[in-house]
């Protein structure tokens, strides 16, 4: 079988056992909520082995530029030491999507637009965004009907106190045709450990 000569690729951050955990528990909450307001089977929720939380979605990329891409974020990461990130309550945006909001650190946002300057100096072409909203999908809505605004202020009520350290970024391959959607590492670029 050939190598794809290309790949749906996006730059994130993993999360170990115990985050993972929590973050099923509050989808297990949510789930109740949505189940409670007559919407129990209207939301996808994420895998566990999916959830992560994104940096940089770059879509489609050449394996000569998937290459360049561990090699910048080789780069950038050496030049950080680890940074943190904490999720204290889940939201709803647009009527479709489920998810934590996430806190990050000045260090941890300048990484993300260091990491962006990179690949587009190096001309790797994607779609970025001007301001990075860091969060964690929980879950995608498939109506197209608007909540009411009590359900999503129930959604906004559960609590979720998370904070952790980043370690390592990695580079994720997505297999939309697989179902679940399958997320493979190809590459895991270390940050500094501080002392």
């Amino acid at each position: 079988m050939e190598a794809p000569t290309s790949q749906r690729v996006f730059v994130a951050v993993n999360f170990n056992d115990n985050v993972k955990d929590e973050l099923l528990a509050c989808q297990d909450n949510m789930a109740e909520v949505f189940g409670k307001s007559g919407f129990p089977d209207n939301v996808f929720w994420v895998p566990r082995d999916n959830l992560h939380l994104t940096l940089l979605f770059l879509d489609e990329q050449s394996q000569e530029s998937v290459e360049q891409i561990c090699r910048s974020m080789d780069k950038i990461s050496s030049q950080y030491d680890r940074v943190r990130w904490s999720a204290n309550r889940p939201n709803v945006w647009s009527s479709r999507k489920v998810l934590a909001e996430v806190n990050v650190s000045s260090n941890f946002q300048q990484l993300q637009r260091d990491l962006t300057t990179s690949l587009l100096s190096c001309g790797i072409r994607f779609r970025h965004q001007r301001h990075w909203r860091p969060h964690i999908s929980l879950g995608n809505i498939s109506t197209g009907r608007s909540f009411p605004q009590r359900i999503l202020q129930m959604i906004k009520d559960n609590s979720l106190s998370l904070t952790s350290t980043v370690e390592t970024i990695d580079l994720l391959s997505s297999d939309l045709l697989a179902q679940p959607v399958i997320y493979r590492v190809l590459h895991r670029s270390l940050l500094r450990a501080t002392e």
